[in-house]
């Protein structure tokens, strides 16, 4: 948390609550790339390469810089 706290403080006011949920959506990522993992039968690393390209993806859809 210590981590996440010191990138929360250069980045936005309320610090703590910006890292809190940063550590919260840290595993969320990590519960789904698991779950997909033994889901479809594949490594974690390649269930993560997945998830990583489809957020890519989903951004440039939108028009976001990547």
């Amino acid at each position: 948390l210590a981590i996440v706290g010191i990138s929360a403080e250069f980045t936005v006011s309320g610090a703590i609550a910006v890292a809190a949920a940063m550590v919260d959506r840290i595993f969320d990522n990590l519960t789904g790339i698991l779950s997909s993992a033994e889901t479809l039968g594949i490594s974690t690393e390649t269930a993560a390469t997945r998830m990583a390209d489809e957020r890519i993806a989903a951004a440039a859809a939108k028009g976001v810089s990547t």
